[in-house]
């Protein structure tokens, strides 16, 4: 059954605490796709709750052998009375329930020259580049959708207007409600930068909220030294490393050995100073390797390279 909808027994064993985790797992992505669902769960809770006092109270009021009501009126008596007692008490269990999901957290690490696609409880989509990590909670609560990242994430936001989603990375925090947007923020790295591709995100370094910048689609906000600059996207192809192809446009030949470190898992040393000054142009498919990358560009540039098998690293000469 699609995510989108719910059956009673995946309901009724979520709230008997009896729930696969499967079954939780379904309940919460349903749960977080749309605002008016809170309200169909707490109906439904209200529904089991006053059933199952019902039934636990039932033997009690069979004893009475001679009823002063008919039995119709006692039974509504008894069903008004349980739902006034459910609207009392039920809401409250039941976020605390939530609250209790929402402090589990679920981090996917993603090892060197490899990639992985997931969608958080929201139903929002995430794409992570090689060496990244993404920590979000089981089940979103509150104002806000948060999320932490730490490399590089290509987000496809749900939208929902009364809960905005924040992307924390080590410095900057980007704020949104629906859109397309990659993250690049390697702690091992200076770099960082905010490429919008659909809709709008507000960006703000954590420690200076003041000086927030918002970016539309096709534009960018990069780090320099003297902080945020926002520009146009010079190159959307970049974006394609989701489809296992490492884009680049005018790049330097040490730009491109520090991307090989990430996106093949392999330590590069070079001197940067004898280094030619060329710019290159191209794409390389990760799935053919590093020394395929190297030959190629070793048909422009004269450099030698030497691997230390045993110590995982290349060196350039």
């Amino acid at each position: 059954m699609s995510d989108r909808k719910i059956n009673e027994q995946d309901l009724s064993s979520f709230f008997s605490g009896e729930a696969s985790q499967k079954q939780e797992e379904k309940v919460l992505r349903w749960l977080n796709l749309d605002p008016a669902n809170r309200a169909e769960l707490m109906r439904s809770r209200k529904i089991f709750d006053a059933l199952l006092l019902l039934d636990q109270h039932e033997a009690k009021f069979e004893a009475h052998k001679r009823p002063l009501f008919p039995r119709w009126a006692k039974e509504l008596a008894r069903m008004a009375a349980v739902i006034a007692l459910v609207v009392c008490c039920g809401y409250y269990l039941f976020n605390r329930h939530i609250e209790r999901l929402a402090q589990h957290t679920n981090i996917v690490v993603v090892p060197a020259g490899q990639r992985a696609n997931i969608t958080l409880p929201d139903g929002t989509n995430v794409w992570l580049n090689s060496l990244s990590e993404l920590s979000y909670p089981v089940v979103f609560t509150g104002g806000e959708r948060r999320v932490k990242l730490s490399g590089e994430g290509f987000f496809d936001v749900t939208h929902n207007a009364q809960q905005p989603f924040i992307v924390h990375t080590e410095h900057y925090d980007i704020k949104v409600l629906g859109t397309k947007f990659d993250v690049v923020s390697f702690s091992s790295h200076d770099d960082f930068s905010v490429s919008v591709i659909e809709g709008q995100v507000q960006v703000a370094e954590r420690n200076n909220a003041a000086n927030a910048m918002v970016c539309s689609a096709n534009q960018e906000a990069r780090k320099r030294d003297w902080g945020l600059i926002k520009q146009n996207i010079p190159d959307s192809d970049v974006f394609l490393w989701r489809e296992g192809l490492l884009c680049f446009r005018n790049t330097s030949l040490e730009k491109l050995f520090e991307r090989f470190e990430y996106s093949y898992g392999m330590r590069v040393v070079f001197n940067t100073t004898s280094l030619p000054k060329v710019e290159f142009n191209g794409k390389f498919r990760v799935s053919d390797g590093i020394f395929h990358a190297l030959r190629v560009l070793q048909r422009d540039v004269a450099f030698s390279y030497e691997w230390d098998e045993n110590r995982n690293i290349i060196y350039i000469s």
